[in-house]
């Protein structure tokens, strides 16, 4: 029962940073759901996001409270990322990010400005959540039903697409070929090496920890657990592969 536990990651002995994996499957069945509400007008949908989505999901986890331990995670986890979701879902409805990049061309015509501008809205976007990485709403209580609905919104819904508008941006106008060659293989595995690096953790540290950190120095430790962790991915990538081509063929062939 605790491995089937965790392969839903409802217990998290071993894979011990995968709150997400709940979150993932809680948003993807909510989220057919929650755009049948979006319209075409983007304020109205943003404040649908922002405003909408959480203040449901606040009266929802005051009702619950902590008598249900598993319902009042999954609503703590959809109530505090759930907004960002939706932002990258109304980033692409709405092709914000190429209305921004014509923004950029009419008012910022200098290549140099604009790597510039880029790479300060990196260092702000990681400096903002340092800063201010959330702002917190209070509603006013509703005695029919007794609840006041507090939420804190992460202003990663501006921090996360200020930072992948910028990186695309300038790795799609500069030639970094150094740096792409290297990113590119990461960003393919990315999923798999985060759940391959939980072997340094958790009730695995004992053992991967040391291998970890052999080299000693941070930057090689770094560089030494990427490694690690990209050439288990690979195998196990081209196996997970393997098993869904079986699974398709037999349930669809």
């Amino acid at each position: 029962m605790e491995f089937v536990r965790e392969l839903f990651a409802l217990s998290l002995p071993t894979m011990v940073f995968c709150w997400y994996v709940y979150f993932y499957y809680t948003f993807m069945l909510l989220l057919p759901f929650v755009t049948m509400l979006f319209t075409d007008e983007l304020h109205i949908n943003f404040t649908i996001a922002l405003l909408g989505i959480p203040f449901i999901l606040a009266c929802c986890l005051d009702l619950v409270g902590s008598r249900f331990k598993l319902m009042n995670t999954l609503l703590v986890i959809t109530k505090n990322w759930f907004p960002i979701v939706l932002i990258g879902y109304l980033f692409a409805k709405h092709d914000l990010f190429q209305k921004l990049d014509a923004f950029n061309d009419s008012y910022c015509r200098q290549r140099v400005a604009k790597i510039f501008l880029c790479c300060l809205c990196i260092i702000l976007s990681f400096l903002g959540r340092i800063v201010q990485p959330r702002f917190i709403l209070t509603f006013c209580c509703f005695p029919i039903i007794h609840i006041t609905p507090i939420f804190k919104i992460s202003l990663d819904i501006i921090y996360a697409p200020l930072f992948i508008y910028s990186i695309i941006w300038i790795f799609q106008n500069i030639r970094l070929d150094i740096i792409r060659n290297i990113l590119i293989p990461i960003g393919k595995y990315s999923l798999l090496m985060w759940f391959i690096h939980c072997i340094f953790f958790g009730s695995c540290k004992f053992i991967f920890q040391p291998i970890l950190y052999f080299p000693r120095n941070p930057i090689l430790v770094t560089a030494w657990g990427l490694l690690i962790c990209l050439l288990i991915a690979i195998p196990v990538d081209a196996l997970v592969t393997k098993i869904i081509r079986l699974k398709n063929k037999f349930l669809f062939d």
